[in-house]
């Protein structure tokens, strides 16, 4: 938290140690979060999400798994594109009956790459730069793009405090 009229930096998580809890009950809380985030996301407008061959867009897919057809899902194909992504959306949407489409990626205008780089202030290179014209032609005001960073939001709360010297 950054007050822009005092400047002074104010941390609000985590404020203490979180709770303990086993492993099974970390998970659903987990499954909770997620569930209650997309379900709230797709009850504030029309949503996408991005579908990949990875785990992060598998737990999103089942953070929505009772509003599947409330939902539109994509899967970008571009050079860097990796065969499984393809192949594995490709079954998932065919097994669960998706709203699935494929995207082929553009090459971005001059203009929209210098403002990308802007807004991403310069630290989005690589993967995520390089789908920016397929991006744009995702792009809808009306939209909620439901990405696997939702992934990441589980990894950011019920990671270890410390690093783990192994995973179980």
């Amino acid at each position: 938290h950054l007050p822009v009229e005092t400047g002074l930096i104010q941390r609000f998580w985590p404020r203490s140690e979180p709770r303990q809890l086993t492993f099974q009950d970390a998970i659903s809380r987990a499954c909770e979060i997620l569930r209650g985030l997309t379900h709230a996301f797709i009850d504030t407008n029309r949503c996408i999400l991005s579908l990949t061959g990875g785990k992060d867009s598998r737990v999103v897919l089942a953070a929505a798994r009772d509003r599947l057809d409330e939902v539109q899902f994509f899967t970008i194909r571009a050079s860097g594109t990796a065969p499984k992504d393809i192949l594995i959306s490709s079954q998932l949407a065919a097994r669960l009956k998706l709203d699935h489409r494929f995207v082929n990626n553009v090459p971005p205008t001059a203009w929209l790459l210098k403002f990308y780089d802007e807004i991403a202030a310069g630290m989005s290179v690589g993967a995520r730069r390089d789908i920016v014209g397929a991006c744009w032609e995702l792009a809808d005001r009306n939209c909620i793009h439901i990405s696997g960073a939702l992934g990441e939001v589980a990894r950011a709360y019920y990671w270890h405090v410390w690093l783990p010297a192994h995973l179980d």
